[in-house]
């Protein structure tokens, strides 16, 4: 029933919400099932992975059954509604060309709808009955997070970031007066530092400061006082004294007397 299907830990949108647990000394970003599929994501790969870590989870035959047992009606339900769903859709279709469809073009068949049957009695609360469990499996004797990623009990380790693929982003926000501005530099990466380049028209880019943190509030001087100025600003980011990443794409500010 499950061959061809991919068991990995895989990051999926509503899968992962990293809420805390605290397992042996050990704190773990647990996967915290947000939606229906989610759901089966994690049953499929303990019904994949289990056998393999049966005796590191502390798990019991009864707990392998239980997961094939709810991962099973779980998936009938789903491939039922799928179909009622498309039927549905078919019957409405009919209904509107019986009502406004042009006179003698054919109306579609109606659909047989399927009637809903499980192997097993389904259970309900399966998100609160697996997340109850799946903590229980973090207390097993020979737990590890590998383990924990295969069953999608933990939300896997996000893979490095690479230098080269950091790419800050800046947002600059002018005050009305004052000839100062905010400057908010967004992924950065694993950068301890960052600089600030700024370029006036026809001038060359110019190293204003290196700042920590995710913001800074920036005061220059006008070029020429009491009338308003756009310079550019770009951001490059540091990490050990030496330059990460790429350079931010340069932004316009307007610099208010």
């Amino acid at each position: 029933m499950f061959l061809g299907v991919d068991c990995s830990p895989r990051l999926l949108n509503g899968v992962y919400n990293h809420k805390n647990l605290i397992s042996g000394g050990k704190s773990m970003a647990m996967n915290q099932l947000l939606s229906f599929d989610a759901l089966i994501e994690c049953l499929t790969a303990q019904v994949a992975n289990l056998p393999t870590y049966q005796a590191a989870v502390g798990a019991s035959n009864h707990d392998i059954q239980d997961v094939t047992d709810m991962l099973a009606t779980l998936i009938a339900i789903r491939d039922f509604c799928d179909v009622i769903d498309a039927d549905k859709q078919t019957s409405f279709g009919i209904k509107g060309a019986m009502y406004r469809g042009k006179v003698g073009d054919p109306v579609s068949v109606p659909p047989v709808f399927p009637i809903l049957s499980f192997a097993t009695t389904p259970l309900s609360g399966g998100r609160e009955l697996t997340m109850n469990r799946n903590k229980r499996f973090t207390l097993g004797p020979a737990y590890t997070s590998q383990i924990g990623e295969a069953l999608m009990i933990e939300a896997p380790k996000p893979a490095p970031l690479l230098p080269d693929e950091v790419k800050p982003v800046v947002h600059l926000f002018g005050a009305a007066t004052n000839h100062h501005f905010s400057c908010v530099v967004e992924n950065r990466g694993d950068s301890d530092m960052w600089e600030l380049w700024i370029q006036r028209k026809g001038g060359e880019w110019q190293l204003h400061g290196t700042f920590t943190g995710k913001s800074v509030d920036v005061s220059l001087s006008l070029t020429t006082p009491g009338e308003p100025e756009q310079i550019l600003c770009r951001i490059q980011c540091r990490k050990n004294n030496a330059n990460y990443g790429q350079v931010s794409e340069p932004a316009y500010v307007t610099l208010n007397p």
